[in-house]
């Protein structure tokens, strides 16, 4: 593998798709690079809000400081227009670490641009801030047993990631508790095993990895999703190396979500075990997973075999057009193909008639009535009400 640029100098990039890449490669493998927010912050002051799309929200996964709190706030202020905007910087600004909210809580409730949704969320986290550990435990487990029977949108799941985002920094948690709401033995996950799947990626406990790759081989939605993503958030390689010891022998649906686990950990054993495995898969939306992995790993190697597998058309196009990675691996890693041009130029158009149906849908299609509209249920998998064209699980669930 010949040397790769600095990847952050691409948070710069005139290109907005190597931009947004370069931003995503980031934050989904939760980087603690403390430089990168104050990339991402200089790159939308020069190319506007909008220069990473709708991945705002994903900021909150890096390292958060008083210059940054203060940039959301200016943003806030100003951003008197971009409805879609406005909502995504209010969903980090409640992510934030509480000892830079808390002190500027009084500020916060001044500027125009903060949601009253917002204030409440928290103010909610500081109040749980001054439980003992042993009651937010209660409180999470009387919690889960009264949503029992409950869809994810019939009930308070923010309440729930609260409490796991405040148990999941105590130091004086009994992890066996959390082992224990792993090792439950209902066929229907319960969401005592959800929340104790998040806390165990918060906490990243290592020696959970095998019970961890036991949520995710449930037949699920949720407990899947998140068994992924605590995983990712392990993110080790001995981690990697029993998701790819169990890959083979799992059904499908197992295939089909813990191959993006091999997507967002940056380890050269990611894309080692996307290529292997590839051998074996039976999903085809595991092996457009797979196939991504390969893009991500920026590998001269891996790029050719993505290269020649997108060109056969073997992966899912509806679930990711892949030629949108390849192009931004390869222009990083300095490869060239010969379609790379015409491929940038129908993502463009491709990128434009999407922005334009959410246009109409977001301003032209919405009545002028000022009356006040209870919103619809809205299921995980929906696309989400805030008009961003990402599921609602993917963007404003929180």
């Amino acid at each position: 593998m010949k040397d790769v640029p600095d990847i952050k100098a691409f948070l710069h990039h005139e290109d907005a798709l190597l931009r947004v890449f370069a931003a995503e490669y980031y934050t989904k493998s939760y980087a603690e690079d403390r430089e990168l927010m104050p990339a991402m912050m200089a790159s939308m002051d020069r190319f506007g809000l909008d220069a990473f799309r709708h991945a705002i929200v994903d900021f909150a996964r890096l390292p958060q400081s008083a210059e940054s709190l203060s940039w959301l706030l200016t943003k806030l202020e100003q951003n008197r227009g971009d409805v879609n905007s406005r909502w995504h910087l209010n969903v980090l600004l409640a992510k934030l670490p509480l000892e830079l909210l808390v002190p500027r809580l009084s500020e916060l409730q001044g500027i125009r641009g903060v949601r009253k949704e917002t204030i409440r969320t928290i103010e909610q986290r500081q109040k749980l801030s001054e439980w003992t550990t042993d009651a937010l435990w209660q409180e999470l487990a009387a919690f889960c047993e009264a949503s029992q029977g409950k869809y994810v949108n019939e009930m308070d799941w923010g309440h729930g990631t609260r409490l796991v985002a405040e148990l999941g920094h105590r130091q004086d948690l009994d992890e066996e508790l959390v082992r224990d709401g792993l090792r439950q033995d209902d066929e229907a996950a319960g969401y005592l095993e959800i929340y104790c799947t998040m806390l165990a990626g918060q906490r990243e406990m290592e020696d959970a990895v095998p019970l961890l790759i036991d949520q995710v081989a449930i037949d699920g939605d949720v407990i899947c999703e998140e068994g992924v993503q605590a995983l990712i958030r392990i993110g080790s390689e001995a981690m990697l190396d029993q998701v790819a010891a169990r890959f083979a022998e799992e059904s499908d649906h197992f295939q089909l979500y813990a191959s993006g686990v091999f997507c967002h950990v940056r380890s050269s054993k990611a894309g080692e075990y996307a290529k292997t495995l590839l051998d074996v898969v039976k999903d085809s939306g595991a092996q457009t997973h797979l196939i991504e992995a390969l893009c991500l790993s920026l590998d001269d190697d891996h790029l050719d075999t993505a290269y020649d597998l997108i060109l056969r058309g073997e992966y899912e196009a509806f679930l990711h057009d892949l030629r949108e990675p390849l192009y931004c691996a390869a222009r990083i890693a300095g490869k060239d193909f010969p379609e790379l041009t015409q491929w940038r130029e129908e993502i463009a158009e491709r990128d434009r008639q999407v922005a334009e149906r959410v246009q109409k849908l977001t301003h032209g299609g919405l009545p002028s009535t000022k009356a006040a509209v209870k919103p619809p249920k809205v299921g995980r998998n929906e696309p989400c009400p805030c008009g961003s064209g990402k599921k609602y699980k993917k963007c404003c669930l929180d």
